[in-house]
């Protein structure tokens, strides 16, 4: 939730979160907004007419939030129209890969159950079958409400993104669930927000292309990185510069400008932050090629973190 002090909240007439409008409440002199789950830099635009005013905020880390996408149960899933758990796909945009989407379901008197899991398209995911789980000693404790998590790997989202539902009763579902004997409840996102894990810290001044700072061999392991991990990169601008930049690029052979240069990140002296979100093929190049250096120009670079999730 963003709260922020405005001028003439009456004569508000839309809010908008990276352009799409959102749910928004004026009291008083106070404006609160839902930001959703996107960490990182948002455009808010605050609409008056035909006159639009447009801010940039950050949202930041806060822990592990969970937010519930279906709460219509209780149901009872079956194999026909009326007994199916219908996730829509935009519950899943900006969601990071690594995230848990989590199951609340009870047993129907003990009896043997599955839930079959697919996309939009009727592409299956998996099928669940709860007996199966030792913890849950499914046919001594009956009647008892439990919950299942499923990894949203990057695959994932990009199935649900891709193969959504698009006419009928089920338009715009990303996801479909049928089965027999499992009474859902409910059904989240988990998302860890803790703030960033330091991986490096200290003074490095960038210069002018002068040098490096050298994360290929300092004890990280990239291989336990997964995609859509952020980097963040803290730096104080050096005197005089009011813009300067990073360059990220993979560890070995440094002295040969053909290595490949992950990204170029062009920061400013008001944002003391830069960020890279990785990718499977960036994780895969560092692990193959020695992992990490930083180079660029005009700036000091204090520390290098990585998000938990």
């Amino acid at each position: 939730m963003f709260s922020a002090t405005i001028i003439n909240g009456v004569n508000l007439t839309d809010v908008l979160i990276n352009g799409e409008s959102t749910k928004y409440l004026v009291v008083g002199d106070k404006l609160y907004v839902s930001v959703g789950i996107r960490v990182g830099d948002n455009t808010l635009t605050l609409v008056s007419g035909t006159t639009e005013n447009t801010y940039t905020i950050s949202v930041v880390s806060s822990g592990i939030v969970e937010n519930v996408i279906w709460a219509d149960g209780p149901l009872m899933i079956t194999w026909s129209d009326g007994g199916r758990v219908v996730l829509p796909a935009s519950a899943f945009t900006d969601v990071p890969s690594g995230s848990k989407m989590r199951f609340y379901f009870t047993d129907n008197n003990g009896a043997w159950a599955q839930a079959q899991v697919n996309d939009g398209q009727w592409g299956s995911f998996f099928t669940f079958v709860p007996s199966d789980v030792a913890e849950y000693d499914w046919w001594n404790v009956t009647n008892t409400e439990r919950y299942y998590d499923v990894e949203l790997t990057a695959d994932m989202l990009n199935q649900i993104s891709a193969n959504q539902a698009v006419e009928g009763d089920f338009a715009g579902a990303g996801i479909i669930i049928q089965g027999s004997d499992l009474i859902f409840s409910k059904v989240s996102i988990i998302i860890d927000y803790s703030a960033p894990t330091a991986i490096w810290e200290g003074l490095f001044d960038i210069g002018n292309w002068q040098g490096n700072q050298d994360l290929a061999w300092g004890g990280y392991d990239w291989s336990t990185a997964k995609a859509g991990q952020t980097l963040y990169f803290s730096f104080t601008m050096n005197d005089g510069n009011d813009w300067g930049c990073l360059s990220l690029r993979h560890g070995n052979s440094w002295g040969n400008l053909l290595q490949r240069v992950l990204v170029k990140l062009i920061l400013a002296r008001q944002i003391p932050r830069g960020t890279y979100t990785l990718t499977q093929a960036d994780i895969d190049d560092l692990v193959a090629n020695g992992g990490l250096v930083i180079t660029g120009a005009n700036l000091t670079l204090t520390q290098v973190a990585i998000n938990n999730i």
